[in-house]
């Protein structure tokens, strides 16, 4: 009995040690990614952002570009980014980006989701895709609801101001 006792502690003892050790290494290699990942996802903001502020190009230059960021996006992004940013992708492959609401609505939740990879979160003032897109989107409030419109900050909606 007391050299099973001793067995199982001795096991415990080695699981508990590899278990910290995969820990750590986990936590390195994201530190190493995030690096990564804030560069890349401001590269595609800079890039979608320029796209929607009129900078004409080429139909090779955006074939281009899209491949570069697809490498990029299959190493590099995280699972919940990867999916919405072949979303946004097949909205513009089946539709030619012709519907403009949806391709504004995916943008919005690509941004929402890189932002969640990067670590950020607050439940107090929790976003919505269209949050994302009102710093340089000048009418985005056509595209939602009344309710969503003004500001969208939780203390704004909770405190008046002198008048």
């Amino acid at each position: 009995m007391e050299l099973t006792t001793w067995i199982l502690g001795l096991i415990s003892a080695f699981l508990a040690v590899k278990w910290q050790t995969s820990a750590k290494e986990n936590e390195s290699l994201k530190q190493k990614l995030n690096g990564k990942k804030e560069e890349l996802y401001t590269e595609f903001v800079s890039f979608y952002m320029s796209l929607l502020n009129g900078k004409k190009r080429s139909e090779e230059e955006l074939q281009q570009a899209m491949r570069a960021f697809n490498e990029k996006m299959i190493l590099t992004a995280s699972n919940e980014v990867f999916l919405t940013f072949g979303d946004l992708m097949q909205s513009f492959y089946k539709s030619n980006g012709e519907d403009t609401m949806q391709g504004i609505r995916l943008m919005g939740e690509l941004i929402l989701s890189m932002r969640k990879d990067l670590g950020h979160s607050d439940w107090m003032n929790n976003l919505y895709w269209f949050d994302s897109l009102r710093p340089w989107l000048k009418d985005v409030d056509k595209f939602v609801t009344v309710k969503y419109r003004g500001n969208r900050r939780h203390y704004n909606k909770t405190v008046d101001l002198v008048k």
